[in-house]
């Protein structure tokens, strides 16, 4: 080396430069290298499912409503005399008391007097000494029509009667008085001649009446007879009988059926007034009685037929909301009593949301709708979203809603 090396190296110092690992230099750039790829994976995915929601997306709604077929059937269900035992429709029993009235023309008829008969009596006296006639003294007809003698008189005691001096006979004492019938009517008019005597005296006295008594007048009344209570009665037990049905209904509840061959009513108080043979122009009676039935809850009889329904509904088919039923009628058996029933549930087969779709693909919404009601399952069809002449044909973009159909819309089939 020249002295010119040497010195121009003692002019410059030297440094030193640390050294880094090689390890540490590869693992930075391998980092950086991952967070790219990852971002590089991320934004290809976000392109992904850009693409898959814009494919799979649905961009109209196809409402399908199932066809609804109303199945009838008649079934019969069976209500055990003791209301304890399970059937599957619980027996429940009811009673309360019950009145009745009611009132009748009363249909007896009779003649009612209303004023007294009058006329006059004459009083003969045989005996020798005067005789006083109170006023009130009863005379009398051989058929026992009573008078009562208005006034009180003195009848004067018997005379000779004497012809230019010369008696030639006795003449009894007399005096003529008014006389009354004591019973009121025309049964006090008698003619003359007819009261001849007095029951209760005075002794020695004889009586007639030279004229008939006149001015007894009656009226026809009315009153109660033994027929009349009876036809009461009879109309009563058939109005106590009805009342009562009509009180345990009402007190069952709108959704109750009353067995009628369970139903009683037993009479326990009556009474009807005026009594028989009372002047009365109606006659009143009431009745008592205690009603007592048994009565089984629609809602317990549709639930039976909807687990009945399930015998006799096909495979593939579904039944829709409740059971609606009818009470034909109900009969007497060894156990109890047995309902007849008619049954009518709505049913519904299943629809394939695919199939639909499938079907329903690059079609008009009128040629998809007549395409859907042409296989029987389909009840009705509607397109909701952005209108459109023809449904898409990539089915993923056709999404099928499946509605309830409603009762209105079954009809009755036999399947």
């Amino acid at each position: 080396m020249s002295t010119e090396e040497t010195a121009e190296k003692q002019r410059i110092p030297e440094v030193t430069m640390p050294m880094q690992p090689v390890s540490a230099r590869v693992t930075r750039r391998f980092t950086g290298l991952a967070a790219f790829q990852r971002l590089i994976a991320l934004a290809v995915a976000l392109s992904a499912l850009v693409v898959l929601v814009f494919l799979f997306s649905p961009r109209v709604t196809v409402v399908v409503t199932p066809t609804a077929r109303s199945l009838e059937r008649t079934l019969v269900i069976p209500l055990p005399a003791v209301a304890e035992t399970n059937t599957g429709v619980p027996v429940r029993l009811l009673e309360t008391d019950v009145e009745v009235s009611a009132s009748t023309p009363a249909t007896g008829r009779r003649q009612q007097g209303v004023t007294a008969a009058t006329g006059t009596v004459i009083l003969f006296n045989e005996t020798e000494e005067e005789i006083t006639v109170p006023a009130g003294t009863i005379v009398a007809t051989d058929g026992g029509q009573r008078f009562e003698v208005t006034d009180t008189v003195r009848v004067p005691a018997r005379q000779a009667e004497f012809f230019m001096n010369v008696p030639v006979g006795i003449k009894a004492g007399q005096v003529e008085v008014g006389v009354r019938a004591l019973a009121l009517g025309s049964v006090g008019n008698v003619a003359a001649g007819r009261i001849t005597s007095l029951p209760e005296g005075p002794s020695g006295l004889r009586v007639v009446n030279p004229e008939s008594t006149r001015g007894g007048t009656e009226r026809t009344v009315s009153y109660a007879t033994e027929d009349d209570i009876e036809t009461l009665r009879r109309q009563l037990s058939s109005k106590l009988r009805l009342e009562g049905e009509k009180l345990l209904e009402s007190n069952a509840g709108a959704g109750a059926y009353l067995i009628g061959s369970w139903f009683e009513v037993q009479e326990t108080e009556f009474s009807a007034r005026p009594a028989a043979g009372e002047t009365a122009e109606s006659v009143y009676a009431s009745m008592k009685g205690r009603a007592r039935g048994r009565y089984v809850l629609i809602d317990d009889v549709r639930r039976y037929a909807r687990t009945a329904a399930e015998d006799f509904v096909p495979t593939g088919y579904s039944v829709l909301g409740s059971p609606a039923v009818f009470i034909e009628e109900e009969s007497k058996t060894d156990d109890g009593r047995q309902l007849k029933v008619a049954v009518r549930v709505v049913v519904s087969g299943s629809v394939d949301e695919v199939a639909v779709s499938r079907l329903v693909a690059g079609r008009s919404p009128e040629q998809a709708r007549r395409v859907l009601l042409e296989t029987g399952e389909v009840g009705d069809m509607q397109v909701s979203g952005r209108p459109r002449k023809r449904l898409p044909s990539w089915t993923p973009w056709i999404r099928v809603v499946v509605a309830a159909p409603g009762d209105h819309e079954a009809e009755v089939v036999d399947l």
